[in-house]
């Protein structure tokens, strides 16, 4: 059984998005658009495309999920926007190492 995060319909392999997370991005500060934009280039075959316009907000819930699982080890949230729309986005510290 793969283990993954699950936020509504938005599935995401746990070892997908740490692979992403510790090296392909690498240390520093992003947004959530820029880490599910490097998610879905790299993982594209297993992205659920029906989700539309609430991707940005399910990723971060995903994101929040990583940062639970590891107690941010990986990914911490730095500042959250909390604006009430679907472009909303948040900005995460990546570690380089796991």
């Amino acid at each position: 059984m793969i283990d993954v995060y699950e936020y509504g319909d938005l599935k995401v392999d746990i070892d997908n998005l740490h692979d992403i997370l510790v090296n392909r991005l690498g240390g520093g500060e992003y947004n959530t658009e820029d880490i599910l934009v490097a998610y879905r280039g790299a993982y594209e075959n297993d992205v659920q495309t029906a989700l539309g316009a609430s991707w940005d907000v399910y990723f971060g819930e995903i994101l929040k999920q990583c940062e639970g699982r590891t107690g941010g080890k990986i990914i911490k949230e730095v500042k959250h926007n909390d604006r009430d729309d679907e472009a909303a986005t948040s900005l995460w510290k990546v570690f380089s190492t796991e």
